[in-house]
């Protein structure tokens, strides 16, 4: 069973990148822009905080996801072409 640390971390990543995902629906809002632009900095604000925070819970692990994520994507654009 993962340790609360990694689930606590988890979490915190998944709130960190709905956040910052739906920074880009703000626009298609009816809100004023005023408001848009006041809802937009706040959930890019949520998004910041959430991500540092898991950072330090999750660091060995999130460091060698992104390295096996960039690998693919590599790996993807180094591929021989025929």
């Amino acid at each position: 069973m993962p340790s609360f640390r990694k689930i606590l971390g988890w979490l915190l990543f998944s709130i960190s990148s709905i956040t910052f995902l739906l920074v880009f629906a703000v626009p298609f809002t009816s809100y004023s822009t005023a408001e848009k632009t006041g809802l937009a900095a706040s959930l890019y604000l949520a998004s910041q905080i959430s991500w540092w925070l898991c950072l330090p819970l999750l660091g060995k692990e999130i460091i060698q996801w992104m390295k096996r994520l960039w690998g693919r994507i590599r790996g993807a654009d180094t591929a021989p072409r025929q």
